[in-house]
């Protein structure tokens, strides 16, 4: 595995023994809250599934994942960071795929906590990975993000799967301005955490909205749409957010999700179902006892599926009632930019039931059970 300085030019099962065996100051690692196990758990998951997407792609030449904000990679706890979960998954992939180049960003504002971070990613190479590249900086995240959009640092063109994570301590540390000129510059995903909570309990705090760039938020307005809007550039299409909940269902922050591809808002929707169960959001439990669920996760899954069913089929009408020739691929990436529900569900639980209730009609003769090639005409009511 290789380092190179940028500065300027499976599960999470870490030990807390590997603190001391890397030698590092415990002072500068930070406890691990509840809601950032599901944090780093989701993350994971999705980038598992983009990275099986992209190393089965035979133009992709170069994968890279950039943490803008790494920390230091490892908690108190001895458990991984998002930078190092995605290290491992780099280094499991690689060996697979020697013709493709895994190239890691990682910053920090902190030194020691870059430090770190690199320290846990050498621990985990444990078998000579050449073809996985450790590109690491200690920079203000605003200035890091300028400098990867304008220096050519990141790799960019086709033929490289860019996916970029921002995840700050608050609010009043990321500009809008510096993701932009980012997203502009790189056809890539982006997985953003937005501090919806900073400015529901500040509404008069002039450090987020200088973050804000002149983005204007209407009194009322949702703001996390006003600033995944803002974010909606370049070759951005779809945008999912995800909501993470204190134990007293008050929001803390949301999970921004921007892809130029219904293929990665659908892998992002699996991630949801996969880790979530298919909530409409995470919430921490804290000291409640968790029942154990009557249901195996299948059942579960359908049973949570046949609740949200009844808003998508109307969801779904409304948006293209009277309109012929609509192709399942566009009816697909509405739902799944517009509902909780992934893909696997869609044709139960919204076309079956529609086309039962003669809404929707199937525009050419297929099997009752094949739904992704036909187009379909939407019914006035």
């Amino acid at each position: 595995m290789n380092r190179v300085n940028n500065e300027n030019t499976g599960s999470m099962n870490g030990e807390p023994s590997l603190i001391q065996e890397l030698g590092i100051d415990p002072r500068i690692l930070d406890d691990k809250k509840e809601h950032t196990t599901k944090k780093i758990e989701y993350v994971r998951s999705y980038v598992e599934k983009w990275l099986y997407v992209w190393v089965n792609n035979p133009d992709i030449k170069t994968i890279t994942f950039i943490d803008a904000m790494t920390n230091a990679g490892i908690y108190l706890d001895g458990e991984l960071g998002t930078a190092t979960e995605v290290c491992k998954l780099f280094i499991e992939f690689a060996k697979q795929h020697r013709d493709i180049k895994f190239c890691l960003f990682i910053n920090d504002c902190d030194e020691a906590r870059v430090k770190a971070c690199l320290d846990v990613c050498d621990y985990l190479a444990t078998d000579d990975c050449p073809n996985v590249h450790l590109i690491y900086a200690s920079m203000d995240v605003n200035d890091f993000l300028e400098d990867a959009a304008t220096s050519g640092k990141i790799p960019r063109g086709y033929g490289n799967a860019v996916l970029l994570f921002v995840d700050p301590y608050n609010a009043r540390t990321v500009h809008l301005d510096a993701m932009v000129q980012f997203i502009k510059a790189h056809y890539c995903e982006v997985l953003f955490n937005w501090f919806s909570s900073d400015l529901n309990r500040n509404k008069n705090d002039q450090a987020i909205y200088d973050c804000f760039d002149g983005l204007v938020v209407p009194e009322g307005g949702n703001a996390t749409k006003a600033v995944a809007d803002a974010l909606r550039v370049g070759d951005i299409r779809y945008v999912f957010s995800y909501p993470f909940r204190i134990v007293s269902n008050v929001e803390l922050y949301q999970i921004i999700f921007l892809t130029p591809s219904d293929k990665g808002l659908e892998k992002l929707k699996d991630a949801l179902w996969d880790v979530f169960k298919g909530a409409e959001n995470h919430r921490n439990k804290g000291k409640l006892r968790v029942q154990q669920s009557l249901f195996d996760f299948d059942e579960f899954e359908d049973v949570r599926a046949d609740l949200y069913a009844p808003d998508a089929q109307e969801l779904l009408f409304e948006e293209f009632q009277g309109q012929e020739h609509v192709k399942y691929d566009t009816i697909s990436a509405f739902l799944l930019e517009r509902t909780m529900l992934r893909k696997a569900h869609f044709n139960r639980h919204v076309l079956q039931p529609l086309i039962d209730e003669g809404k929707l009609v199937k525009e050419t003769k297929v099997r009752r059970n094949a739904y992704s090639t036909t187009t379909y005409a939407f019914l006035l009511p």
